[in-house]
């Protein structure tokens, strides 16, 4: 990311930069698989069991959303400086355990668990290194934030709020628009 703001100033560029999180929300088309889907598939379907891992990726955010903040980006106005924003549907990042109980809601004919546990941090810990992440936390992988255990992800989505998106949708709104839009498609969730 420094070599792109030197590379901007530098040539009197104006730079924009959208970071963006986890990303959910309908598909364009029947075709259209996306892997970081995976985890609210698994949570429509739970394995027995029922625990969860207790952090999600920070800025979870709808697809839609995402693109309407790309174009709003198109329309600021020059800054003579690079700006960055976080692109996320709220401050705290839902936890996966969050998200399970939301689809406990937005799925009532699956009697899925209306509440979930984490799992242990030892487990998820040993889950961070199996899936080839090192020896290190959820937290040291996202450079060297701290998460207290049972809490989440914080974003800093006031820019994004103030200058591009004034309201990005609900998490249960996109969790709910995906899977209706999966089950229209044929997809199994």
């Amino acid at each position: 990311q420094q070599k792109s703001i030197s590379l901007a100033t530098e040539r009197g560029v104006d730079l924009v930069t959208l970071n963006v999180g986890q990303v959910c929300g309908p598909a364009l088309s029947p075709d259209q698989i996306n892997p970081s889907w995976e985890p609210f598939r698994l949570l429509a379907n739970p394995q027995p069991g029922g625990s969860v891992l207790s952090c999600t990726s920070p800025g979870f955010c709808d697809v839609r959303d995402v693109a309407a903040a790309h174009v709003a980006a198109l329309g600021l106005p020059g800054a003579g400086q690079p700006r960055r924003y976080a692109v996320a549907a709220r401050k705290e990042s839902p936890t996966y355990v969050e998200i399970a109980e939301l689809m406990a809601d937005i799925l009532p004919e699956r009697n899925l668990p209306k509440k979930v546990d984490a799992l242990p941090a030892a487990v998820q810990h040993l889950i961070v290194k199996g899936i080839g992440l090192g020896d290190k936390s959820t937290a040291e992988l996202l450079e060297g934030a701290t998460v207290p255990d049972g809490k989440t992800l914080m974003v800093d989505v006031d820019p994004m709020l103030k200058d591009l998106l004034p309201r990005p949708r609900e998490v249960k709104t996109t969790l709910s628009d995906w899977l209706e839009n999966q089950k229209s498609y044929g997809h199994v969730v």
